[in-house]
């Protein structure tokens, strides 16, 4: 029987008599931990993770009675061990997760995500498994929300409202004061045939969000809601409208390698060379002379990217927000603080599995000699760089994530900006 095992939601394993769920004690703690890394995981850095107070000598040895522990029971078969190394050779949920989302699956991604990653073994080892287990929650919430939205609007192209409104409830099950899924369900429930049900889901949006945060809707959130009631008022059929909370900033620290540490930091609503480089760092967007209106996301991201703490920044608004012009100003204002400057990949414009990776080797003066060599020779040559990396239109390449990883893990210091 092939083993398996689901840490999305309450953990669970696979045994001969069907799923299990996982009791939330260190021996779970231990399998998890190493079963998500799928990978080989070094004896003292398990032993780290689990008693991060102990020293390593007493550390190594509560991990060796661990493994006697789970060596006695049903477990056993789940870790293979050799005098420095662990491993669970299991296929995991999250595994399937990161192939559905890199395929454009992203209804398989939806299907898969049971609930937040661990849920419930957050406290189960010490507080340095906590964190680990906090942040790799939060970049896959991060990653199914996207996942979502991608579905919502797939569904409402198609006229699957009940479908687009049931998801868009189930971003607004777990952040009841998402704008961005409100909208997307008051969208849904006008065009199903119901615009009174869309404003009343507005004025209880509005009323819950005034009575919690004693702040309002942001305005074009209530242009569409009143737009889709004057439309049914004018029978009209559709309402077109542009999704535009203010946009968030959002920071990865530098506390490891991969998408790992997540701190979400809400921010309220050019591009220079520096120095001779191995590879040509040619300017690919230009800033306007003037940037309105956002000068506080302006200083908060230049603050980010030159924090020796914060390696990935990600912008997020929907399209029309002016996010490219931000960006230039920032990648403007930054430059001549990293010392290879700043490379950036437009990608709006461009579609296709590689399209990320053709697109910014093409920005550094590379030639790939295919599309299997092409992210080799990238971080081949960027290894080792203190260089800005843009991002800019990446909403449209989600499926594409393992290229922001590869960077992220193969390029210690390079600093990544997506929108």
């Amino acid at each position: 029987m092939a083993l398996a095992v689901r840490l999305l939601g309450t953990p669970s394993i696979l045994l001969d008599e069907g799923w299990k769920l996982l009791r939330a004690n260190k021996s779970a703690a231990l399998i998890s931990y190493v079963a998500h890394r799928a990978a080989p995981v070094r004896r003292a850095e398990a032993a780290a993770m689990l008693w991060p107070e102990a020293d390593d000598a007493s550390a190594r040895n509560n991990l060796r009675q661990l493994l006697h522990q789970i060596g006695g029971g049903p477990l056993a078969r789940y870790v293979e061990r050799d005098h420095d190394t662990l491993r669970c050779a299991v296929t995991s949920d999250v595994q399937a997760f990161a192939n559905a989302e890199r395929d454009g699956r992203f209804e398989d991604v939806v299907a898969l995500y049971h609930g937040p990653f661990l849920q419930g073994h957050d406290h189960v080892a010490s507080g340095e498994f906590g964190s680990w287990v906090a942040s790799e929650r939060a970049v896959l919430e991060r990653r199914w929300r996207s996942a979502v939205l991608m579905v919502i609007k797939a569904m409402a192209e198609a006229g699957s409202n009940g479908t687009a409104i049931r998801l868009a409830d189930t971003l607004l099950a777990t952040d009841p004061f998402d704008e961005l899924a409100l909208c997307h369900a008051i969208q849904a429930t006008a065009a199903a045939g119901d615009p009174h049900g869309a404003w009343r889901r507005y004025e209880a949006f509005r009323d819950g969000l005034w009575h919690e945060l004693g702040i309002a809707p942001d305005e074009s959130t209530k242009s569409l809601a009143v737009d889709l009631r004057h439309a049914h008022a004018r029978g009209a059929q559709t309402v077109t409208a542009t999704l535009a909370p203010a946009p968030t900033v959002t920071a990865v620290a530098n506390n490891g390698p991969g998408l790992s540490g997540v701190k979400h930091r809400a921010v309220s609503p050019g591009h220079r060379v520096a120095g001779a480089t191995a590879c040509a760092l040619v300017p690919a967007m230009a800033a306007p002379n003037v940037l309105v209106g956002r000068g506080e996301e302006l200083n908060a991201i230049t603050k980010l990217l030159r924090s020796d703490d914060d390696r990935l920044v990600t912008i997020l608004a929907p399209g029309g927000m002016g996010k490219t012009a931000l960006v230039a100003h920032v990648a403007d204002h930054v430059a001549d603080d990293f010392s290879s400057g700043v490379l950036v990949a437009r990608l709006d414009r461009v579609e296709g599995p590689q399209a990320v990776v053709t697109t910014l080797v093409d920005a550094a003066g590379l030639t790939a000699g295919s599309d299997a060599t092409a992210l080799s020779l990238l971080l081949d040559s960027l290894r080792g760089r203190h260089v800005l990396i843009v991002l800019d239109g990446f909403e449209k390449h989600m499926n594409q994530l393992e290229v922001v990883d590869s960077l992220v893990r193969g390029c210690p210091a390079a600093t990544l900006l997506v929108t």
